[in-house]
């Protein structure tokens, strides 16, 4: 039933004079009244969200689009003052004119009802600048559920020979191991592994342990460092010569580190951090990818018979530094003796077949704890916004029934 329809009629049976609307019925009208009392419950639901929110637990992520809304509003609002006052009649004299008599005057009712309507556009404008911003709100919880996941661990060489340019291009080898590793987790996206994530140069440095999240990871190894120089930094803690294709921001000093490759060091952390993992300690098949030019201090026989023991297997992506691609270097002989494989980053198939020899291990069923940060709140705002627009609509619309000077 239609809204005049519905007032018509309630206001013809309360009088008792007229006919009731051909389309009323009294089911409809308590349906009516249950959408309006409806309403008013969600409006009074939302009043109490906003009047219980404090500002320190509100954020912005487009607040830049807010503060140039709120700027351009300003300045029209500045520009039509300017221009009426500019544009003011001269002929008008300030104690020109008649007296206007008290009976003509706005009465207490009508300024109230005024400011009442003026005041309510300006929140519900407030509103929508505000829902501009995306206001969202940082509430910490765990979600836990179940998935199907393969274990890899992801090592990547960052010593002082990764500073040297790439064989055939312009840039580090420490840029293309970078580049290769995120194209591989862009691959990898999807598959739900469970990974961590460690650098190492002459010492080993655990950046993420164990998780099941592709966005955390990923974000994770695009902002680690591509190199951890040792002994040629300068006072400010960066190389003397530094490789002009790197910038600053991806070198990094660490604590007792000099620079070197030992990679022996960096598999004994992978041994312990595997035996006190209760998962990693399956007999699944799980993955080692180790991204490195393979110029390592002392080849580490012992360790990689360790992980074999551990059913894991080394896959290493090879950031090529000899002439000769033909002349393997004896640490990727040894792997491929141990049921690894190697993979070279010059070939542009190379991070394909490393996919595919991921996807051949068995998959676990693992717990995936994930904590969720953010609450997008803007919905509230605009909400909020829109119902008080719409009252400021009302009142205006009462003003001429009630008169302009009550």
């Amino acid at each position: 039933m239609c809204g005049f329809c519905f007032l018509t009629n309630l206001i013809f049976r309360n009088l008792k004079i007229g006919k009731v609307s051909p389309c009323a019925s009294i089911a409809e009208e308590v349906l009516v009244f249950k959408q309006f009392f409806d309403v008013f419950e969600f409006a009074k639901e939302l009043v109490s969200f906003l009047g219980g929110l404090s500002l320190r637990e509100v954020y912005f992520s487009s607040i830049e689009t807010f503060l140039m809304v709120v700027v351009i509003v300003f300045l029209v609002f500045g520009l039509k003052v300017l221009l009426a006052w500019l544009k003011k009649d001269k002929n008008i004299q300030k104690h020109s004119g008649y007296k206007i008599g008290d009976d003509f005057l706005l009465g207490y009712g009508s300024k109230l009802l005024n400011f009442s309507i003026r005041f309510m556009i300006v929140l519900g404008i407030l509103g929508l600048f505000l829902a501009l911003g995306n206001p969202f709100m940082k509430i910490v919880y765990e979600e836990k559920t179940e998935t199907e996941s393969r274990i890899r661990i992801d090592l990547r060489d960052t010593s002082e020979s990764m500073m040297q340019p790439f064989p055939g291009t312009t840039k580090s080898k420490a840029q293309v191991a970078a580049e290769a590793h995120l194209d591989f987790l862009k691959m990898r996206k999807g598959k739900k592994d469970r990974t961590s994530f460690w650098l190492f140069a002459s010492a080993p440095h655990l950046v993420e342990d164990f998780i099941v999240d592709d966005e955390l990871y990923f974000n994770q190894v695009e902002d680690a460092p591509w190199l951890t120089p040792g002994t040629y930094i300068d006072e400010d803690g960066f190389p003397m010569e530094p490789n002009g294709d790197i910038s600053e921001e991806r070198y990094a000093q660490i604590s007792g580190e000099n620079g070197g490759t030992d990679i022996v060091s960096i598999l004994k952390a992978v041994i312990k951090q595997i035996d006190q993992d209760k998962l990693s300690t399956s007999n699944a098949r799980k993955s080692l990818l180790i991204i490195t030019d393979a110029d390592v201090y002392k080849i580490p026989e012992e360790e990689l018979a360790a992980l074999d023991r551990r059913s894991i297997t080394p896959l290493m992506l090879f950031i090529k530094s000899g002439n000769n691609p033909k002349d393997l270097p004896e640490l990727i002989k040894l792997i491929k003796r141990y049921g690894g494989e190697y993979f070279d980053v010059s070939d542009e198939k190379s991070l394909k077949r490393a996919f595919e020899h991921i996807d051949k291990f068995e998959t676990l069923k693992v717990e995936k704890k994930r904590k969720v940060f953010t609450v997008p709140i803007f919905q509230k705002f605009l909400l909020a916004s829109v119902l008080t627009l719409f009252c400021s609509v009302l009142l205006n619309l009462l003003r001429e029934p009630c008169g302009i000077y009550p």
